[in-house]
């Protein structure tokens, strides 16, 4: 048996449609994606409302990347200026996430 996992990642503004256009594709051919959303993506609320929307239907997963980290949370203070995760020390590391 042969595995496929298709990813998509979502990004907000122009390129969204993008993404939009490759879930329409993958779902007609009668597919599932794994949908990766970042960290910033948590706080539009059309973004998280598609996914969802996504994974009911059509059973496509959800995945968390932990980059990206503005948003109005207060991560854009801790980050300083350093939006990947695996940048930081491991005490920063435990910070953040916690």
């Amino acid at each position: 048996m042969m595995r496929l996992n298709i990813l998509h990642r979502t990004d907000p503004g122009d390129r969204y449609s993008i993404f939009q256009r490759q879930q329409d594709t993958v779902h007609a051919l009668g597919l599932r994606a794994s949908l990766f959303l970042h960290y910033f993506d948590l706080f539009h609320d059309h973004i998280v409302s598609d996914v969802l929307g996504y994974e009911k239907e059509f059973g496509d997963e959800i995945g968390l990347a932990l980059h990206r980290l503005e948003g109005p949370d207060g991560l854009t203070e801790l980050a300083q200026g350093l939006e990947h995760i695996w940048l930081f020390d491991e005490e920063r590391k435990r910070e953040i996430l916690e």
